[in-house]
């Protein structure tokens, strides 16, 4: 396969072009996935062409909008984003996107203000229909579109096909103003014309080897950079989009199959995400046409990407962009050979520069590092660069400095076969990017100070997470020393996202009390923000995975990329339960991703318990009928996190009662019935039986028998094959789970039910066993 290079020193294809391209097309079509109606449709190009010229013309003829005026929308993944933006492009109009999951009344209030937005199209129904209505409230004179599906929306907008409207197209005037996140609070709309935005996607299409035979699977957000220039890209090379309304881990691979992708883009949460869903990959394996998926816009594991590679064969090619380079400056080469490959994906690599840039590593004084190996700053310059910042000249000016993009990246450049290949190594800016999305500290800062009045100040900062790459945590300054009870109010309502103006994805999910001497500063009294992330990152990161304690015990959460502490936690498992109910350190790294590993941890900080589990709804609970299908194979693959239901599976500690006997039972085998088993239950001799129905975390009453499954997990010969399910109390909105004990086995266990509690779940069930009925049972 072969690319001509000949578009990037060439003006900008005209929508006349582009428009022809569509209607000449005979296989380009998108396919749209709504996940809500449970269907989906296909546009074909030609579609397409005429929605967007019937689309301009409202905009221009019905509404009287003249060119540089702005058109904001409000939805998730749909045709009608791709169609308003080419409609504007093509005609001189902006775009602006909110942003339907994180914007909270207030910020996207202000990006319509900011923008001057005339017109605004939003989803009709949930949420988005209300956050939009409440919106407009304050600025009446926006006109208001509500879209209620695609043939709603051609119907809306009519159907004049004067062609003439495109005569308005200006390749240089602004067309999508599109809000990221900085370090000067409210986020900043960056302006990209539609020269940058083109040759930002023609090199792209290059760079990834997008063509007309290209079916191009959208999962991400398409008011971001990355969706926006993917799909582009595939448009503008003839390429097919298949769209779902939203991303789903459980659908990745069935919808990639069903539609025969050939390509897609994600972030390193999905890499974590689909290395949990082998069990669907292998169901629709030979239907999958996936030649590479493009990973980045946050900071990548290797580790977890080569997983991926390893686990499903398909190439993870990493690329990074901003918003403000019309998404991707580097990237990895496609083709590159499979040694190259392997050791770029091994160091983590940022690839080569593409072909529309020229990129440079800089010193402080700003002078270029010709030297491999030496970190800098990392500077991009070419057409695909944003003109500015809206309203910013001074941080319009800063980022644009000397004619280049400044990244506000650190990173550096090693010579291999030839060629620079660039690296990352950390971040100037202060900004926090948590699942591949830019946060401002200081936006959040001000909503902290504006509601907890008892802070002097607040810092926020992002510390590690696994499967984020960052989350947020605030350090509280008190004004005095009588800030406990203020300080523990502030703490439930982050837990229950509950600051004003802030997104729960914004809302702080960890926080710590400093005092003034303990925040760095300089002789000037200048705050080092880079000091007080280094100083108190860890503090929140603890603080975050700290669920409670009891005299003798901290109990914690352990994260499925702590080898050690799975290691640990594999072997007091083992210790305790018998040969044919072992687990390996892989097991517990999946149910430490999909589910929750809680550890008990003694006063010198040594692991010493862990207990396992995971959210659900109670169908399968109680639908399903044996033990690998309730715990996919005892991995966790059937969790779901937004269920209301937390499973206990397995407890165990290193002073256990002792390790149960590997019995041997063939033709001896008892023949039991629910009867049976239920008046073992009743006469309380089983240990496990008596623990469980032993009252904790400050409940009057332990839990009872909710259902018994016989033959539930054959290879339990201790409990006779039998599965127990006990339910504990009800957890209320006035349930304040305590620890009422110092022993190890009944922390874990209230450890888990405060958890539950924290996480807004409504039942506490246990997965359980009989540990003793062969004895009794004859």
């Amino acid at each position: 396969m072969s690319f001509e290079i000949f578009w990037y020193n060439t003006l900008v294809e005209t929508p006349k072009d582009l428009l022809n391209k569509f209607l000449r097309s005979k296989n380009q079509t998108i396919t749209y996935i709504d996940y809500d109606q449970k269907k989906d449709y296909t546009l074909t190009s030609q579609t397409l062409a005429k929605t967007i010229i019937h689309c301009a013309n409202f905009l221009h003829k019905t509404l009287g909008l003249k060119k540089g005026d702005t058109v904001s929308y409000l939805f998730e993944n749909c045709p009608e984003i791709i169609i308003l933006n080419l409609a504007c492009f093509f005609t001189g109009l902006r775009t602006c996107p909110l942003d339907s999951k994180r914007d909270t009344e207030d910020v996207a209030t202000q990006k319509l203000k900011e923008t001057k937005t005339k017109v605004l199209f939003f989803r009709k129904g949930g949420k988005i229909e209300e956050l939009a209505k409440k919106t407009n409230q304050g600025l009446p004179n926006i006109k208001t579109f509500s879209i209620q599906n695609f043939e709603d929306f051609e119907i809306q907008i009519g159907k004049n096909e004067n062609q003439e409207i495109i005569n308005f197209f200006d390749p240089n005037s602004i067309s999508l103003i599109l809000y990221t996140s900085g370090t000067t609070g409210f986020p900043k709309g960056a302006l990209l014309s539609f020269s940058s935005l083109y040759h930002g996607a023609k090199q792209v299409s290059h760079w990834f080897q997008i063509t007309s035979d290209e079916k191009f699977y959208l999962v991400l957000p398409l008011h971001h950079i990355n969706s926006t220039i993917f799909a582009l890209s595939t448009l503008f090379s003839g390429g097919s989009l298949i769209i779902p309304s939203r991303y789903s881990k459980s659908r990745f691979f069935t919808d990639a199959a069903k539609y025969s992708t050939t390509a897609s883009s994600i972030v390193s949460t999905i890499n974590l995400d689909l290395l949990e869903e082998e069990e669907n990959y292998n169901k629709v394996k030979d239907g999958l046409k996936f030649k590479r998926i493009q990973i980045g816009s946050a900071p990548v594991s290797p580790k977890h990407a080569s997983e991926f590679v390893k686990k499903y064969g398909i190439r993870l090619i990493q690329g990074y962009g901003s918003t403000e380079t019309s998404l991707r400056a580097t990237g990895i080469p496609v083709d590159a050979p499979d040694k190259l490959y392997n050791y770029l994906l091994s160091k983590n690599s940022i690839g080569e520069e593409l072909s529309q840039n020229k990129v440079f590593i800089v010193n402080q004084n700003n002078s270029v590092i010709k030297t491999a190996n030496t970190e800098g700053e990392i500077c991009i310059k070419g057409k695909n660069i944003m003109q500015g910042y809206l309203d910013r000249p001074d941080d319009s000016a800063k980022a644009l400095k000397n004619g280049y993009f400044h990244s506000g990246d650190s990173g550096f450049f090693e010579e291999i076969d030839g060629k620079r290949f660039y690296f990352l190594k950390g971040r100037i800016k202060e900004i926090i990017i948590k699942g591949g999305i830019n946060i401002s500290p200081l936006f959040i800062e001000e909503k902290l100070r504006m509601h907890a009045t008892w802070a002097k100040d607040v810092y926020v900062i992002g510390f590690p997470h696994y499967r984020f790459g960052e989350e947020i945590g605030a350090v509280f300054v008190p004004k005095d020393e009588k800030y406990n009870s203020d300080f523990t109010k502030t703490l439930q309502e982050l837990k229950e996202n509950k600051i004003p103006n802030l997104s729960p994805y914004e809302t702080p999910k960890s926080a710590v009390i400093a005092f003034d001497g303990e925040i760095p500063k300089t002789s000037t009294g200048k705050i080092q923000r880079v000091n007080i992330k280094k100083d108190f990152e860890k503090k929140l990161l603890d603080s975050y995975r700290t669920i409670g304690q009891n005299q003798n015990y901290i109990f914690k959460i352990i994260w499925p990329d702590e080898q050690n502490l799975i290691e640990k936690s594999t072997q007091i498992h083992n210790s305790v339960f018998p040969k044919s109910l072992s687990v390996t350190p892989e097991t517990l790294e999946h149910r430490a991703t999909n589910g929750f590993v809680i550890g008990a941890f003694d006063k010198t900080n040594n692991l010493t318990g862990v207990l396992t589990g995971f959210f659900s709804s109670e169908q399968p609970l109680f639908e399903k009928n044996n033990w690998a299908e309730i715990t996919g194979n005892g991995k966790f693959t059937t969790a779901n996190s937004k269920g209301k239901i937390a499973i206990l599976v397995s407890a165990a500690s290193s002073n256990s009662q002792g390790k149960l006997e590997n019995i041997s039972m063939t033709s001896n085998k008892p023949q039991i019935d629910e009867k049976t088993i239920q008046e073992y239950i009743n006469t309380q001799k089983d240990f496990i039986v008596k623990f469980h129905f032993a009252p904790k975390a400050g409940f009057k009453d332990g839990a009872k028998t909710t259902r018994i499954i016989l033959n539930g997990n054959p290879q339990d010969l201790e409990s006779l094959g039998t599965i127990i399910i006990f339910e504990y109390p009800l957890l209320t909105p006035s349930t304040n789970p305590t620890f009422t004990s110092n022993k190890i086995g009944i922390g874990l266990v209230e450890a888990a039910i405060k958890y539950a509690k924290d996480q807004k779940k409504e039942k506490v069930f246990a997965l359980s066993r009989l540990g003793e009925a062969y004895k009794y049972i004859k």
